[in-house]
C-alpha cells in the first residue's frame, strides 16, 4: 500500500494564527503556494488558509477604493479571521488512496499531514498529478518494452 509520506512535501512553512492576511500573501507569493497550514503558539494545527481565502477577503471585508488602503487592511487583519477552521487532516502512514478519496470527494485542494499533533507535511492535488503523471510514464514505459518484443 502506498502511503500518504510517498507524495507528501514533507518541508512545509506554516504560518501562526495571529499573523496578518499580507503575511500569508507574501509567503504565497514568494513560494508559489495555494496553501498554508495555519498553527497556534503551540505549532498545533488549526486552520489552513488557501489563495481562496485570500481573494474572498480581499472581495469582501478587505475591499476598498485604494490600493494603500487594501494593503493597509491587509497588514491589520489577522490570519485567523480569513482562515478555513473546519480542516481534514491525514498522518504520513494513512493510504494514498484514502488521502486522495478525502481531496475528491470533499473538492478541497489540500491535506495538512500531521503525526503526534504536529504538522509534518502537506499534500495536495498538484501531488496527486505529479503521481499520476509518474505512473503514466511508467505505463508508456512498460508498453514500449512489450511492443519490442
Amino acid at each position: 500500500m502506498l502511503s500518504v509520506k510517498e507524495i507528501m512535501t514533507s518541508s512545509v512553512i506554516t504560518i501562526s494564527d495571529h499573523e496578518m492576511v499580507s503575511d500569508a500573501r507574501q509567503i504565497m507569493d514568494e513560494h508559489h503556494f495555494r496553501h498554508i497550514p495555519v498553527v497556534d503558539g503551540d505549532n498545533k494545527l488549526v486552520g489552513v488558509v488557501t489563495q481562496r481565502d485570500l481573494l474572498k477577503a480581499e472581495s469582501s471585508s478587505l475591499q476598498t477604493s485604494s490600493g494603500e488602503a487594501r494593503q493597509a487592511a491587509e497588514t491589520t487583519t489577522r490570519i485567523a479571521d480569513i482562515m478555513s477552521a473546519k480542516i481534514k487532516s491525514v498522518s504520513p502512514e494513512d493510504s494514498l488512496k484514502g488521502a486522495g478519496l478525502i481531496l475528491q470527494n470533499t473538492k478541497i485542494g489540500c491535506l495538512p499531514v500531521e503525526e503526534n499533533g504536529c504538522v509534518v507535511g502537506i499534500i495536495t492535488d498538484s501531488d496527486f498529478v505529479g503521481a499520476a503523471i509518474s505512473l503514466i510514464d511508467e505505463l508508456d514505459s512498460f508498453e514500449d518494452a512489450g511492443s519490442e518484443n
